[in-house]
């Protein structure tokens, strides 16, 4: 998909179970989400959180806020 050069496919199960132990451990502090920066749903949001992904230097978590 150009000008994409990369693909990258996830799978997530949902499993209550699972995800109520990573809640619980948020919760509790034992695991940590950091959140780098936060864009808008916008198209320059996207386009600026594309360019930060693509750069390869996040130490935490890029969000698109989409509400």
């Amino acid at each position: 998909h150009a000008p994409f050069s990369f693909a990258a496919y996830y799978c997530l199960a949902n499993d209550p179970i699972v995800q109520d132990e990573l809640a619980g451990l948020l919760e509790q502090g034992k695991l940590k989400l950091p959140v780098e920066d936060v864009f808008p749903f916008t198209h320059e949001g996207i386009t600026e959180l594309l360019r930060k992904q693509v750069g390869g230097k996040s130490i935490g978590k890029n969000v698109l806020t989409v509400s």
